[in-house]
């Protein structure tokens, strides 16, 4: 039988923002080729003659948008109760329209967000600051809206990270706008009423697209801290030479799993009760003796997955203080005696 004898009494279709419907009625001799199939609904197992499966076939519309939004924060809203969120409706719906595409689109595919923190004051003050990006549309179970979270520093006035949220949304959805939003909560500075603490820079790179499948997911790590807070130095850990990042950026030591045994890792549990909604989560740590400037140190550490093997942040270098980063050497002090060690050259 060629496609010439086929006989298609009838086909329909129906589309719109919340659905879409196909229908097609045809001859006994069309039945006849697929009625002996197993039941696989698939568009190619059953429909194997090219004039109805390439009707049923949809074709998919992507459009990529990277957009960027700077808001200046007032320093009242430190304390982790205020939010931004990172998708926006109304932004969304007109683009859409300006796109103009062949079939409604259906969903946005959050890919990466790129955050930059800078201060309104001075470099050289101690603030510890926690970001947090949450899934606002999530209730139940409590504390899995968190998306990612993250604690960094702005004594060198500049916190950047990436975080790659990876999911689609459905446009027409109530909620769209509790999708990815970001929390924050910073200590250590105090303003006068009305001044202006720090601008957050969010860009964001997300898929308008027909379908619920987008063609490349992005493989971004889950948190990148920028390279110009990336400092090198090296340390002997168990007789062996490893390269460690001194990172200005970040609050915390990290070390990868992949250098620490089963029977060193410690679990403990953590809560964050001053956002809007409680935040529980676990987190791992050990204490691991290194080698720097010929002088054995214990540290302790967090256990991440990154690609970075070993990360020095602030809470390390404060406790070495005074200390001087300088273009060819960290200048420590250790048990009151000065260490001078050579920065490694990546």
């Amino acid at each position: 039988m060629t496609e010439a004898d086929i006989q298609i009494i009838n086909k329909e279709e129906h589309q719109d923002e919340e659905s879409l419907e196909q229908k097609i009625i045809f001859d006994n001799s069309i039945f006849e080729q697929i009625k002996g199939k197993e039941l696989d609904l698939s568009v190619a197992k059953i429909f194997e003659i090219p004039t109805i499966r390439n009707w049923f076939k949809r074709q998919k519309e992507e459009y990529y948008v990277v957009s960027q939004r700077e808001h200046i924060i007032d320093c009242k809203y430190t304390k982790g109760k205020a939010k931004i969120p990172i998708i926006n409706k109304r932004i969304i719906n007109k683009e859409i329209q300006d796109i103009k595409a062949k079939n409604p689109i259906k969903y946005v595919h959050l890919g990466g967000t790129e955050i930059l923190i800078k201060t309104c004051f001075r470099e050289g003050i101690d603030t510890p600051i926690e970001i947090y990006l949450a899934n606002d549309r999530i209730i139940q179970p409590t504390g899995k809206s968190i998306i990612s979270a993250v604690r960094g520093n702005l004594i060198y006035q500049k916190f950047k990270f990436i975080i790659s949220a990876n999911y689609s949304v459905a446009i027409n959805d109530k909620n769209i706008d509790k999708s990815l939003v970001l929390y924050w909560r910073m200590s250590g500075i105090e303003l006068a009423p009305g001044s202006k603490i720090f601008t957050a820079r969010c860009k964001n790179l997300y898929v308008l697209t027909t379908k619920h499948k987008i063609t490349a997911k992005n493989k971004i790590k889950k948190i990148k801290i920028e390279d110009p807070f990336e400092r090198y130095i090296t340390g002997i850990m168990e007789q062996r030479k490893n390269l460690i990042l001194i990172d200005t950026g970040r609050e915390e030591n990290y070390i990868t799993r992949e250098l620490v045994t089963e029977d060193e890792i410690i679990t403990i549990e953590q809560s964050c009760s001053e956002l809007p909604k409680a935040l529980m989560y676990t987190e791992e740590i050990t204490e691991k003796e290194i080698i720097i400037g010929r002088v054995p140190i214990a540290i302790k550490f967090k256990i991440y997955q990154g690609n970075k093997n070993i990360i020095l942040g602030i809470k390390w270098l404060e406790q070495v203080k005074p200390y001087n980063l300088e273009d060819k050497q960290l200048i420590i002090n250790y048990e009151n005696k000065s260490v001078t060690i050579k920065r490694a050259l990546v």
